[in-house]
């Protein structure tokens, strides 16, 4: 009776000492965020020039949901109304629903970008498939608290996810492609966008009160084809960057933590949210996509599988440790296992004491400082504040 009295305190102790870990690092994190203008900031493909940063917006949007930034905003800055920030988001996406090359109403990248074959950069703000997928989400989880908001967020993100579905994929037999940008030129086979868009349209058809028998037979055929893509030569569950088509000048390669939490983000919201084929998707392989990242009690940026040498023995990037920690807290919510509970551990252990270091925020573990890149921030603080939540929603062992 002693021990497990004795087990229980330390069991609460630990918890309470994650509490105050993490708000201490979204202390940290929100204190360089411009307010209300959360998306502005730099990027590493804008290093010197601040622009606004869709995915950034959406990302503080969906943070500014969580009952840790609800905390922060009461404890560091009682003038500041969370209202204020939320409302300039979604007026912010609202407004900048517009890609510049296709007039399609999606979510952007600020600068011009040259990938792959292209002989010349696209337009600025043309769509991406990334921030579409952030945006959807956004909107989604804000119409989960708001009233208010609740209809002209779910009506943005179904816009956005059949203006997608509609417009920038390719169906194969009866396989279906996402592309990676509203451009044809960019619908070449990447894993990570078709898994993200499939789950982002799952999820706002279930929100949409529309019975949207398309976008059901759509996200069927995407996920039919990604799980027919995973590499039937590695034990763990593994994809490569590329599924069966991809640009010529580009090798394939397993894919970085970063796009295999992507992956795994799409195939949690797609069995989520009642995709047909969610029976093929077991919380335990979501969770070992990630796990196997973590060797010898670390977290590279690469899986053991990876055949590039160099590539397998970088440490882990901050940015895709904060997505993997962000999906896995998610997970949990629904899989409520102990090896997801570790791994959220693991992951936010890496992120304070190799990522955030003396006020900065580091590429990787003795990486180069990336302060000032917005999306990374927003990805780090949506994560800490996510895993803020899950460690609040641990039973105490004892009262």
């Amino acid at each position: 009776m002693i021990k497990k009295y004795f087990n229980a305190f330390s069991a609460n102790r630990r918890t309470r000492r994650y509490q105050r870990d993490t708000l201490k690092s979204i202390k940290m994190l929100w204190n360089e965020v411009k307010i209300p203008e959360v998306g502005c900031g730099n990027d590493p493909h804008s290093k010197t020039i601040e622009r606004h940063w869709p995915t950034a917006y959406s990302l503080f949007l969906t943070t500014l949901t969580t009952k840790a930034s609800i905390k922060y905003f009461k404890q560091q800055n009682t003038h500041i109304d969370t209202n204020i920030p939320t409302n300039h988001i979604v007026k912010w996406l609202l407004k900048h629903q517009r890609c510049e090359s296709t007039e399609l109403p999606v979510w952007t990248l600020p600068y011009q970008r040259k990938i792959w074959l292209d002989v010349l950069p696209c337009k600025q703000n043309t769509g991406f498939n990334v921030p579409t997928v952030h945006g959807i989400h956004a909107m989604c989880d804000i119409s989960d608290i708001k009233d208010e908001l609740r209809e002209r967020c779910i009506k943005s993100a179904l816009i956005a996810a059949t203006s997608w579905d509609k417009n920038c994929s390719t169906v194969i037999n009866s396989e279906k492609i996402y592309w990676y940008s509203t451009l044809r030129n960019h619908s070449f086979h990447v894993t990570n966008a078709i898994s993200l868009m499939a789950g982002a349209i799952q999820r706002a058809s279930h929100y949409s009160k529309q019975v949207n028998l398309n976008a059901e037979i759509s996200t069927d055929q995407a996920i039919l084809y990604l799980l027919n893509c995973k590499r039937s030569d590695i034990e763990l569950p593994t994809w490569d960057y590329f599924g069966r088509e991809y640009p010529s000048n580009k090798n394939n390669r397993n894919n970085d933590l970063l796009h295999e939490a992507f992956v795994c983000d799409g195939l949690f919201n797609y069995k989520k949210f009642g995709g047909n084929l969610g029976s093929s998707i077991n919380y335990n392989d979501l969770i070992l996509m990630l796990l196997k990242f973590c060797r010898n009690d670390k977290i590279y940026d690469f899986p053991i599988s990876e055949a590039n040498v160099k590539r397998k023995l970088n440490p882990a990037r901050g940015i895709g440790l904060a997505h993997a920690l962000y999906i896995i807290c998610e997970i949990h919510g629904e899989s409520k296992c102990q090896m997801s509970l570790d791994l959220a551990h693991k992951l936010f252990a890496e992120i304070k004491t190799k990522i955030i270091c003396n006020g900065e925020i580091l590429l990787r573990e003795n990486g180069n400082s990336i302060s000032s890149f917005i999306r990374t921030r927003a990805h780090l603080i949506l994560a800490i504040s996510k895993y803020y939540d899950l460690t609040t929603s641990l039973k105490r062992v004892i009262n």
